[in-house]
């Protein structure tokens, strides 16, 4: 009788780690009619101010519109002036939405273009930020997550999940997009307010989930979600570009303290020890010991509460991730945090799916065997060369000291940031935009160019300390390169 007891209270304990950003759906009434553009589009043709009273932000929907070729609509908040201009190919993106803007007051401009005809804009409703609360799980008696500034850690909204960009994708739990809605990754989320509801960062911090690839909500060891996101509408950058940082995964090395960092609520139930309500559904993290892998589920007592689902479990002393949370279990008795290891087979397929035509050169990841894939990754450009050839070869920013040849068709991206072949150098580089013919470039130091081509049929030859590349180089067949690094 003592052990079912036992095990019903385990298993009251588990919660899924997730936490809704609380909202409402509140009618508004803009129409702008059919409007004639003006010549110059220096001023809008509409405007109009949508105001909800005490919202803590606002989302406008757009339920019908029509923006032709040239025209758009702004959006921009009356509270921190963050604003977001979106054509009608970017709103399709934006799930037919605007970003979040803080605070109870937007204005909503409309600018056409003079060759488009027939331009307007309807909108009915908007999403209206509330207050909330949610469940926490603590190991111990205190809260000891502190705040952070991980680039590579996102907020999914308005789940409330935490979403994370790794080399070819992004991921977070599958509960988080069963049946919930994930319209946005957000970066660089400012601080909560005082009584814990959240803010919003400016719109060019704010990227449309486009898609999931593929998930599982099957509870502890097979919850999992890849997904993909679009550029921002304000850059133009992915989250990848942006944020120029990654994080490594990997499938075989085991960790001993576990890092959690995510976006999950604080000083709940009100009045708790701490009253941190600033931090909540802020980026967080702790480091706590690894307890077991049982199975495909990663067991851990580092601190989460909810929202925290979807989070990277990094192995702290490799800087990597070995999994995804997803759900909570301690408590003040004791017991443990868990999420989904990279061992399950299904996510392990469905992250390679993200770029199945692609090999991957990372010389700092930890994992020895080298295949190739992104939990394996070569640790050596030329061995991806040599081993590969009908792949893309996918490059870690870093400094590789090696020579290269390519005398084949391929492709070379570097991931995001620079890879420096060779040493680094204080030198100004010699910068290569186009080879059109055989060229032998001797300095000290070379940068390829954003924009680099080499013609089919030329043959370049770097004899240099260092090359730094930055972008993708497309090497057609019939041509080559060779990089030789000089002392």
């Amino acid at each position: 009788m003592k052990k079912f007891i036992i095990l019903l209270m385990v298993c009251s304990c588990v919660l899924f780690a997730e936490d809704q950003i609380p909202f409402s759906k509140q009618p508004v009434e803009l129409n702008s009619g059919v409007v004639s553009a003006s010549r110059s589009m220096d001023a809008p043709v509409f405007r109009q101010i949508v105001s909800i009273p005490n919202a803590q932000w606002l989302r406008v929907h757009f339920s019908e519109y029509n923006l032709g070729q040239k025209s758009y609509v702004k959006i921009t908040s009356l509270k921190d002036h963050g604003e977001q201009t979106l054509n009608a190919e970017q709103l399709k993106m934006w799930h037919d939405s605007s970003a979040y803007f803080n605070g109870s007051r937007v204005l909503v401009e409309l600018f056409a273009a003079p060759q488009d005809t027939g331009v307007f804009i309807n909108c009915s409703e908007v999403s209206a930020g509330e207050e909330g609360a949610a469940a926490r799980s603590i190991c111990g008696s205190e809260d000891d997550r502190v705040s952070s500034n991980d680039k590579r850690s996102g907020r999914l909204v308005p789940v409330g999940c935490t979403g994370w960009i790794i080399g070819n994708g992004y991921l977070t739990a599958g509960h988080c997009v069963d049946g919930h809605s994930v319209e946005l990754l957000e970066f660089n989320v400012p601080p909560s307010d005082a009584n814990g509801s959240i803010n919003h960062p400016a719109p060019q911090h704010q990227y449309p989930v486009t898609g999931v690839v593929k998930y599982k909500n099957g509870g502890q060891g097979n919850d999992w979600c890849t997904f993909t996101v679009g550029p921002n509408s304000v850059t133009g950058l992915t989250p990848l570009q942006a944020q120029k940082s990654f994080f490594k995964v990997s499938n075989s090395i085991t960790p001993q303290q576990i890092r959690i960092t995510g976006y999950g609520v604080d000083n709940m139930p009100r009045g708790s020890t701490g009253s941190r309500n600033k931090d909540s559904q802020t980026q967080q993290t702790h480091v706590g010991p690894f307890s077991q892998l049982s199975g495909n589920t990663l067991r851990y007592t580092t601190d989460t509460t909810g929202g925290n689902s979807g989070s990277p479990v990094i192995s702290e002393t490799h800087n990597t991730t070995v999994g995804i949370h997803t759900h909570g279990g301690c408590g003040s008795w004791g017991g443990s945090n868990a999420g989904t290891s990279f061992k399950n087979s299904d996510l392990g397929k469905a992250i390679q799916l993200l770029s199945e035509n692609s090999v991957f050169v990372d010389n700092t990841h930890p994992s020895a065997t080298q295949t190739g894939d992104i939990f394996n990754p070569y640790h050596s450009i030329s061995d991806a060369i040599e081993k590969n050839q009908d792949k893309s070869i996918n490059v870690a920013p870093g400094i590789y000291n090696e020579n290269i040849v390519v005398n084949r068709g391929v492709s070379i991206n570097v991931i995001t940031d620079v890879v420096v072949i060779g040493q680094s150098v204080e030198s100004t580089p010699v910068v290569l935009n186009a080879v059109n013919g055989d060229k032998e470039i001797n300095e000290e130091a070379v940068q390829v160019g954003t924009n680099f081509q080499i013609a089919k049929g030329a043959n370049l030859v770097i004899n240099a300390k260092s090359v730094t590349i930055s972008s993708n180089i497309n090497i057609p067949n019939g041509a080559s390169l060779t990089i030789n690094i000089v002392e």
